[in-house]
């Protein structure tokens, strides 16, 4: 049985069955000609596929229509889909991808490369190949240079906010004492707040799950002196945040350094110093693996003052 074109909307489809498998797709047009073109190219790549296989007809242009329509996130995917739209598949090799990663993005950075082409075209490959549509693709990324962020101590937080409004500077500090995003703090409302107890929780995080954060008494009484808004700290957004945090830092004169990196980053770098455990600070800071911590976000001491602490004339004199 041939597809039949049918309109429904303002919209032309097409359904019918081929060896048995019932179709029904929408053509995405509004001109009948067109639409029954389309349902002929349709046609032709199912029985095609009947006999070749489905790797024999399926493109990256079909392969990012399956993707979508599995509600998969578009990002990143047009200028791939410009390029490969009528490219079958099984001809985009490994090499291909990372070709095309610097064809299109030539002056950016590896992870842009790896984010922006690797990554997604990976993900619609690898998706039509749980569907049994073609074999699945392993891809090599280009090498990220692990990121240099700066952590800081308590000193700077305390000359932070003492040249910050009182809900700014809270924030800070609510960041630094719990490892909360920037998002997270901004959209904390009083309703999932205990003083009393000591705690706060997310509803909604980064990584899906709701998390708790416990507090300290100094941080209980800093909240305990806010304004009773619907959020706790104030703002409209995290975007709001920004031209107020470095209006603080220049009245302060101390080193520029971003929310996440006053927060959360100097939360882990911190702990750790702390003598905490990487597992430890993955779980009070919600990151998915200690590993992650350990690699991202905890910085390294200085070398020669270790050294020194461990072994240096102090040790050997308590030793005797």
């Amino acid at each position: 049985m041939s597809l039949k074109v049918y309109r429904r909307g303002s919209t032309y489809w097409y359904s019918g069955t081929i060896a048995g498998q019932r179709i029904r797709e929408s053509a995405r047009t509004t001109d009948r000609a067109a639409a029954e073109e389309i349902a002929a190219k349709r046609e032709w790549e199912l029985r095609r596929a009947l006999v070749h296989g489905a790797q024999s007809v399926l493109t990256f242009g079909m392969a990012v229509q399956h993707y979508i329509n599995a509600h998969k996130s578009n990002r990143f995917l047009a200028p791939l889909f410009d390029r490969w739209e009528h490219t079958l598949v099984r001809e985009i090799t490994p090499g291909v991808i990372q070709q095309a990663a610097l064809d299109i993005y030539p002056h950016a950075s590896p992870a842009t490369r790896n984010r922006q082409v690797l990554t997604p075209a990976q993900a619609v490959i690898n998706h039509c190949a749980e569907l049994g549509l073609c074999n699945p693709i392993r891809m090599k990324r280009y090498k990220e240079p692990k990121p240099l962020r700066q952590a800081t101590d308590r000193l700077w937080h305390d000359r932070f906010i003492a040249n910050a409004s009182p809900e700014l500077g809270a924030l800070c500090l609510f960041m630094f004492q719990t490892g909360a995003r920037l998002g997270e703090a901004v959209s904390l409302e009083w309703k999932n707040v205990s003083l009393q107890e000591g705690w706060a929780v997310f509803g909604r995080t980064k990584n899906g799950d709701p998390h708790i954060v416990y507090l300290t008494s100094e941080m209980i009484a800093m909240l305990a002196n806010l304004e009773r808004r619907r959020k706790v700290f104030g703002f409209a957004s995290r975007h709001s945040v920004y031209r107020p945090w470095y209006a603080a830092i220049r009245k302060a004169g101390i080193a520029v350094l971003t929310p996440h990196q006053a927060g959360r980053h100097s939360f882990a770098t911190a702990a750790a110093r702390a003598g905490i455990d990487a597992a430890t600070i993955a779980d009070l800071g919600n990151w998915h693996s200690a590993r992650f911590v350990m690699d991202v976000y905890v910085q390294p001491r200085d070398k020669k003052q270790v050294i020194e602490e461990v072994f240096g004339t102090n040790l050997t004199q308590r030793a005797r």
